[in-house]
C-alpha cells in the first residue's frame, strides 16, 4: 500500500467516525440506546461488510484464562477486517494498533482476535437487525463513494 492509499484510508476512518457520531448516525441506534462500540458494533460490522462487498467479520475479546474462571471471554466487540485494517465505530486502524488501543480503552489484559462466532456473540449480548444495517448502508452511501473507499482499503 502506498502513502496516498494509507492517507485515504485514515481520512475515511476519521470521516466515518464523525458520520457515525453525528445526530443521523446515532439516530439509527436510538431504539437500542447504545453507541457503535457499546452495543451497535455488530450492526455496523455487518453493514460495512455488505456495503463494501469485501472483508470479514471478526471478534475481539478479553481472554480470562489467567484468573481461573471458566474458559469464557468478556468485553466482546465485533469489527470488519479488511486487508490488514480493522473498521469499527471509532474509524479505521491497522490491526495491531487497533488491538493496542482496544486493550487500553477497555482496560483489559489478554486480548484475543478471531473468527466471529454468532452463537458466542448472542450469548455476549451482541445482536443486529437487517433494517438497522440497511439504514447504516444508506447513511454510508449518502456520505462516501463506496468504490473509492473499497479501492483504498484493498490496495
Amino acid at each position: 500500500m502506498n502513502a496516498e492509499d494509507t492517507r485515504a484510508v485514515r481520512e475515511f476512518g476519521r470521516k466515518l467516525h464523525r458520520v457515525l457520531c453525528s445526530k443521523c448516525g446515532f439516530a439509527i441506534l436510538d431504539e437500542w440506546q447504545c453507541g457503535w462500540t457499546d452495543g451497535g458494533c455488530l450492526v455496523l460490522a455487518n453493514a460495512l461488510r455488505r456495503w463494501l462487498g469485501e472483508g470479514g467479520i471478526v471478534s475481539v475479546w478479553e481472554d480470562l484464562v489467567y484468573d481461573n474462571r471458566s474458559p469464557d471471554h468478556v468485553q466482546h466487540h465485533t469489527i470488519l477486517s479488511i486487508n490488514g485494517w480493522v473498521v469499527d465505530g471509532d474509524g479505521v486502524a491497522e490491526r495491531n494498533k487497533f488491538l493496542e488501543l482496544w486493550r487500553e480503552r477497555e482496560g483489559v489484559g489478554i486480548v484475543r482476535y478471531g473468527v466471529f462466532d454468532p452463537d458466542v456473540a448472542w450469548e455476549q449480548g451482541l445482536a443486529s437487525r437487517p433494517e438497522l444495517e440497511e439504514e447504516v448502508e444508506r447513511l454510508l452511501d449518502s456520505k462516501f463513494g463506496v468504490a473509492k473507499v473499497r479501492m483504498a482499503l484493498t490496495a
